[in-house]
C-alpha cells in the first residue's frame, strides 16, 4: 500500500448537496444504503467487497466533488489532507474499511479543490500506523490555529525546511518515527515526526522526509529535510486504540 503522509477531518456535507438517495447517473446501480449499513449487518463478519462489483468506474466519477462522493459512501475510515511546504494543500485521500478483517481498503484520491482522481482498492488496513505512534500526552501535542499560522500557511514557509525549523516553529518536537526502505535498487532513509492536535476526536500532524541512506548517516536530526506535511483524521472504526 502506497505510504502516506496526513489528512485533515470533518467532513461537511454542504448545503444543497442532493441526499444519499438521490439519484446520480453514475452511481448506476451501486446501492449506497447496503455499503453504509455494511458493518451492522454482521459486527464479526462483515464486508462491502460484493459491493465494488456495482461501483462506477474511474471514467464515470473522476471530478466529482468530495461532497458527493461523501454523501453516497458516508464518512471515511480514516483521511488524510496533504501539503507540500510553502506549496499549501495539494492533495487528500480517504480510506474506507471494506470489511470487519480490516486487511482491505478503499482508498479515494483527491486534488487540491476536492475533485476526484483516483480510486482504488488497496491490501491494509485502514488505520494509520504513523498516528499509533504519537503520545496522547503533551509531550507531542500542537493546537490546530499554530499549524495554520505557521506550517501550513504556504506563503510563509519556505519551500524546503528541517525538521529543526518545524520543531522551532510549532514550538516543540513531536514522537520521531524512522525506518528504511529500497527503491531503484538504493536503500532510502524514511523519517517523520508526529504530533497530536488538540482538541477532541483523533487528529494528527505528521512532518515527513527521505534521504538516501548515506546522505542521512551525514546529517544531524535537525538538518534533515522536511518534503512534505499530512493531517489525518481517524475515525473509531479505524482507531489503533
Amino acid at each position: 500500500m502506497r505510504q502516506i503522509v496526513v489528512a485533515m477531518l470533518a467532513v461537511l456535507i454542504l448545503p444543497g448537496i442532493a441526499p444519499a438517495g438521490a439519484g446520480d447517473a453514475a452511481f448506476g446501480s451501486f446501492s449506497a444504503q447496503a455499503w453504509r449499513n455494511a458493518p451492522n449487518q454482521d459486527p464479526q463478519n462483515w464486508s462491502r467487497e460484493p459491493l465494488l462489483d456495482g461501483f462506477p468506474k474511474l471514467e464515470q466519477m473522476r471530478q466529482r466533488d468530495r461532497a458527493t462522493i461523501i454523501a453516497r459512501l458516508g464518512t471515511p475510515g480514516t483521511s488524510y489532507e496533504l501539503y507540500l511546504p510553502g506549496a499549501g494543500r495539494n492533495a487528500r485521500i480517504d480510506l474506507y474499511r471494506l470489511s470487519a478483517k480490516n486487511d482491505r481498503v478503499l482508498g479515494v484520491n483527491y486534488d487540491a479543490n476536492d475533485r476526484l482522481e483516483l480510486d482504488a482498492v488497496e491490501a491494509g488496513s485502514c488505520g494509520c500506523r504513523l498516528c499509533s505512534e504519537a503520545p496522547p500526552d503533551a509531550r507531542a501535542i500542537v493546537a490546530m490555529d499554530v499549524l495554520a499560522r505557521t506550517v501550513l500557511t504556504g506563503s510563509d514557509v519556505p519551500a524546503t525546511v528541517t525538521k529543526g525549523r518545524v520543531e522551532s516553529l510549532l514550538g516543540h518536537g513531536g514522537r520521531p518515527y524512522a525506518t528504511t526502505s529500497t527503491a531503484g535498487g538504493q536503500a532510502w532513509a524514511d523519517y517523520s515526526e508526529i504530533w497530536r492536535i488538540a482538541g477532541a476526536g483523533e487528529r494528527f500532524f505528521i512532518a515527513s522526509g527521505q534521504l538516501p541512506v548515506r546522505d542521512r548517516e551525514t546529517r544531524q536530526d535537525a538538518d534533515l529535510p522536511i518534503t512534505s506535511y499530512a493531517i489525518a483524521t481517524v475515525g473509531p472504526d479505524c482507531s489503533s486504540r
